[in-house]
């Protein structure tokens, strides 16, 4: 998909230019006309007009261009080309995201919306509590097999299969958790099926399909001000990580980030906290 813009833009702007010639002056035209005059959407029929777009984000340009340097790596490797010429071209630098994450009270009241008398609503319940004991990925989740589990040392493994780095990780989950998988597998034993979160199929939980029960327990939860969705759940747990004395390197480890980049940016999230709880029991607030 991602080439497809490229090779579009070439095909229109610079039709003489072929993967030997391209240099790095046509790259960072193209980089301007993705940010000022691309059009999102333009050749998706499907797609209304009032959703067409002019200009994309930093971060989907960035995206390109990570894909256009491994696409090109590969031609060096094939020897099609000789160098890379985006390279030479560093990545956008993006804005900062706010880091969004669930009170305690936002937590409990989500927690309490899936009908736990169903077995869709106690799925939906224990997958809930394991990417918020863990915050592990929402993919990372529902790839999990029975076989992952050990019971006994209550450690999940998340084979490279599933991870974003493609390396095996290991994730410690509580005893609450524990109990929860192990009443979820009872559950599904008529189901014929390794996945752990399944439908009544035996199939995997199609995530977008989570997404939107998620929306929904979110809305009648009442949530606002925070985006209800699987990731959340990820920075809830490592908010609540930090507040509670975790220390950052076990927290890198967990979450399974490359750089201690991320985890700062929880750091400065709960730093927010910090002072927000300074301002409210300071002693000489009753001075």
């Amino acid at each position: 998909m991602y080439f497809l813009v490229f090779h579009r833009y070439l095909e229109e702007h610079h039709k003489d230019v072929t993967p030997n010639t391209l240099n790095t002056n046509t790259i960072r035209e193209f980089l301007h006309y993705l940010k000022n005059d691309h059009t999102k959407h333009k050749n998706n029929h499907c797609v209304k007009e009032k959703y067409k777009s002019v200009g994309v984000s930093v971060s989907y340009i960035n995206t390109i261009m990570k894909h256009m340097r491994a696409f090109y790596n590969f031609l060096i490797e094939e020897e099609y080309v000789q160098s890379n010429p985006f390279t030479k071209i560093k990545s956008l630098k993006e804005a900062q995201d706010n880091i969004e994450a669930l009170s305690v009270d936002q937590l409990k009241s989500l927690l309490k919306q899936p009908n736990q008398r169903t077995y869709a609503g106690f799925r939906d319940y224990v997958l809930m509590m394991l990417l918020t004991d863990t915050g592990m990925r929402i993919s990372e989740a529902l790839n999990l097999q029975q076989e992952d589990i050990d019971f006994k040392t209550n450690v999940i493994e998340l084979k490279g299969t599933s991870t974003k780095n493609r390396k095996t990780r290991y994730v410690p989950i509580s005893q609450k958790t524990s109990k929860l998988l192990r009443e979820l597998l009872v559950e599904i034993e008529e189901f014929d099926t390794l996945h752990i979160f399944a439908t009544v199929y035996g199939n995997n939980v199609d995530p977008a399909r989570f997404r939107q029960r998620l929306k929904t327990y979110g809305n009648n939860a009442g949530i606002k001000g925070v985006r209800v969705s699987p990731h959340t759940f990820r920075h809830t747990f490592a908010k609540y990580y930090l507040l509670n004395n975790g220390d950052v390197m076990t927290l890198q480890k967990i979450l399974e980030h490359s750089s201690i980049e991320m985890v700062r940016k929880y750091i400065n999230m709960t730093n927010k906290d910090i002072v927000f709880q300074h301002n409210k029991h300071s002693p000489i607030n009753s001075l």
